[in-house]
């Protein structure tokens, strides 16, 4: 099955829409290193089924230190959980950072995180 381009779309705008104002946590392991709010809306529009996040809400100092390799996104209740990726500095991770190595107190920026619908 291959969906076309007007039906990915709408799959992944309805998806991006459950994570307006939501919460993004970056993890090492299980331990929480960051949590950043979502913008509303959270996505851009999506074109070909793929949509990029609006920057997010500011940028945070990190509540631990570890190397991100998880996020998890979360609706705007901060418990519904909608997605859990991959973490890293290469395109090859669903969420990019400039550094995955995370210290205590330093600012922590996302440099992208693109859904895309699975086909």
């Amino acid at each position: 099955m291959r969906l076309s381009d007007v039906a990915a779309n709408a799959e992944a705008d309805a998806s991006r829409a459950l994570l307006d104002a939501g919460y993004l946590r970056l993890l090492h392991g299980e331990r929480i290193l960051v949590e950043q709010r979502f913008a509303s809306p959270a996505y851009r529009r999506a074109v070909g089924g793929v949509a990029d996040a609006w920057p997010l809400r500011q940028v945070v100092a990190a509540v631990a230190e570890g190397i991100a390799d998880t996020y998890r996104a979360y609706s705007a209740d901060g418990q519904t959980l909608i997605e859990e990726g991959s973490v890293g500095e290469s395109a090859s991770a669903d969420l990019v950072l400039d550094r995955s190595e995370v210290r205590l107190g330093a600012l922590v920026s996302v440099t992208r995180l693109t859904y895309r619908v699975p086909v």
